[in-house]
């Protein structure tokens, strides 16, 4: 039996392949005379005279073709018991019986097959990509080697260069730094202690500076006074 039902399924394959047996099953008059063969919609008879006409071209060209590969169908579905499948051949359908509907998809399903298809998607940029590439060369330690070496003697170089030429110059910089330093720091310090005094010595001109004076400063005044005494004690 199930031998039977495959060789069925295998004269459906055949019609489901056959383009021109669907051309033709498309015409009206091929579509009344294969109701008529099946009894499911059955022809008076003046009407099914004319339509099976062994002289009329509608029949030689489209309904006697049509049949003959309808009957090898027949013979097949009365050698396993069953009725002719109708239904299947004007689906194209290769299986005797209709598959059940696939279940429907859960939201977990869902997110796993819009997963897999970005996935995809990916993987097939990345192959394009990489196809639009060069090939990939060889490992080579001898071409490792001159890279290194190369390297190597632009940091000897670059070394060189900062020992003997920007080191010294550096250095001349940061000495003139440090004396234009000192200068400046004697500056204010002789600035600081060059204190104005009278003719006779006396403090009346540092009275004069009044109380805005630098010499307000307690500090301030008693170096004055220590200036004043070595000056004294000058000859």
């Amino acid at each position: 039996a199930r031998e039977a039902l495959a060789a069925v399924e295998a004269v459906l394959g055949q019609l489901a392949r056959d383009d021109e047996f669907h051309r033709d099953l498309k015409r009206p008059s091929f579509d009344k005379a294969l109701k008529h063969w099946t009894n499911e919609e059955r022809l008076g008879l003046d009407e099914a005279n004319a339509l099976f006409d062994d002289e009329s071209y509608e029949f030689q060209q489209f309904i006697k073709p049509g049949l003959a590969k309808l009957t090898r169908l027949q013979a097949a579905c009365r050698a396993a018991g069953v009725g002719v499948p109708v239904d299947a051949v004007r689906k194209r359908r290769t299986t005797l019986f209709e598959p059940k509907a696939p279940p429907p998809l859960t939201a977990e399903d869902k997110r796993r097959i819009e997963k897999e298809r970005r996935a995809k998607a990916r993987q097939d940029f990345e192959d394009k990509i990489m196809a639009d590439l060069p090939p990939r060369e060889p490992f080579s330690w001898k071409k490792l080697g001159r890279q290194l070496a190369v390297q190597l003697i632009l940091m000897a170089a670059v070394m060189t260069y900062f020992h003997f030429v920007m080191r010294p110059k550096l250095a001349d910089q940061i000495k003139e730094a440090e004396a234009l330093h000192r200068q400046e720091e004697a500056a204010k310090l002789a600035e600081a202690t060059s204190f104005p005094f009278s003719e006779d010595g006396s403090e009346d001109d540092v009275a004069e500076l009044g109380p805005s004076s630098e010499f307000d400063d307690g500090a301030h005044r008693a170096l004055y006074h220590e200036t004043r005494e070595a000056h004294s004690a000058l000859p």
